[in-house]
């Protein structure tokens, strides 16, 4: 059997989470839309960013947190990470930009300003909000992975934890709460998934991690009943039907503390996760991030050239067209931008990484 605590390892049941963390963002905004009942939209998605941000920091983890540090390995990093992200990134943003002179706004930019801000990495707007975030994660993680090297990971994260504590509630007294919350698209109140994350993934290098692989004891048991039976008061609009309270997604205790279990409980390999490990939600987990990009461009054009179509029959194209057009992008922007930098960057470099 192959060592799951072996960082060359693949875990096929985290492709699969992936592709379940663009489902729920996908079917949020489908909800937002008026395509699906309304109770699966209103902040839905961000929970599924959420699981996207615990996964990446604990893919880091593993890929990079067993390895020696210098230069050389932080260039390569460098390189790969935005080899991995950048190319689709901007790519969207020409997308945006084009679809702007007929007035579509699929990721809300609404001026030469908005635009500029994500191109810099600052500040996103819709759904490419995340995508600063991520990219801010990744030079944080450069020093999380120089201090592993030197066995301070630990400290260094609560040491981030507790910037971010500082930066977020500063933010919260400068501006309060509002509606919409744009304020928060940023590493300040999101980092704790990364950093859970990043410690998952740490222990999941461990001798210990391979012996509780699998497990099918009370345990297991106990915490695939806890998933099955709490996914009804996961998605924020059925806890606002109910008049339960709400928090936002990034500080909410039901939707993120579930996130955060369903990671560790397919990190693990227990038991109905590992429906996770099935192909549909692998081949969704690889085109993830097209799927995450493309599938607003798809909904608002469905929108605007069908607006009498049927709710149920709009949301049917959206998906069609979002998943056809993801399966070209990553093969064909992806992965051949990835090949093409680096080949010139990294002539000599190992083969490419999924994260």
């Amino acid at each position: 059997m192959t060592d799951p605590s072996d960082p060359r390892t693949h875990l096929p049941g985290l492709d699969g989470l992936r592709g379940l963390a663009v489902v729920i963002v996908l079917v949020s905004h489908l909800a937002n839309g008026g395509m699906l009942p309304a109770v699966l939209g209103q902040g839905f998605g961000r929970l599924g960013v959420a699981l996207f941000f615990g996964l990446s920091g604990l893919l880091m983890a593993r890929l990079y947190l067993h390895r020696p540090v210098d230069r050389a390995d932080l260039w390569e990093y460098a390189v790969r990470r935005c080899a991995r992200v950048l190319p689709l990134f901007y790519a969207a943003l020409v997308l945006g930009g084009i679809m702007a002179l007929w007035d579509l706004q699929p990721y809300e930019q609404h001026g030469p300003q908005d635009m500029a801000w994500a191109a810099a990495l600052v500040h996103g707007t819709g759904v490419l909000w995340s995508i600063p975030v991520e990219i801010q994660f990744y030079v944080v993680f450069a020093g999380l992975w120089w201090c592993a090297s030197r066995g301070y990971l630990a400290a260094a994260l609560l040491a981030a934890l507790a910037v971010q504590a500082a930066v977020g509630l500063a933010v919260i007294a400068t501006t309060g709460f509002g509606e919409r919350m744009e304020h928060t698209y940023n590493l300040a109140f999101w980092m704790h998934f990364f950093a859970v994350g990043t410690m998952l993934g740490a222990l999941s290098t461990r001798p210990a991690f391979a012996r509780a692989f699998g497990a099918h004891g009370a345990g297991a048991a106990l915490v695939s009943a806890c998933l099955i039976g709490a996914i009804v008061l996961v998605p924020p609009g059925i806890r606002l039907a109910l008049d339960l309270p709400r928090l936002p997604a990034f500080g909410d205790p039901i939707g993120a503390g579930y996130m955060l279990l369903l990671l560790i409980a397919v990190l693990y390999g227990y038991g109905l996760t590992r429906l996770f490990a099935v192909w549909p939600m692998r081949w969704l987990g690889q085109v993830s991030f097209s799927v995450y990009l493309l599938h607003m461009p798809a909904l608002v054009m469905v929108e605007t050239l069908l607006p009498s179509l049927a709710p149920a029959g709009q949301a049917v194209l959206v998906v069609a067209a979002t998943l056809g057009a993801s399966a070209l992008s990553e093969r064909w922007i992806e992965r051949v931008a990835q090949r093409v930098i680096l080949s010139r960057l990294l002539p000599r470099c190992r083969p490419a990484e999924a994260a």
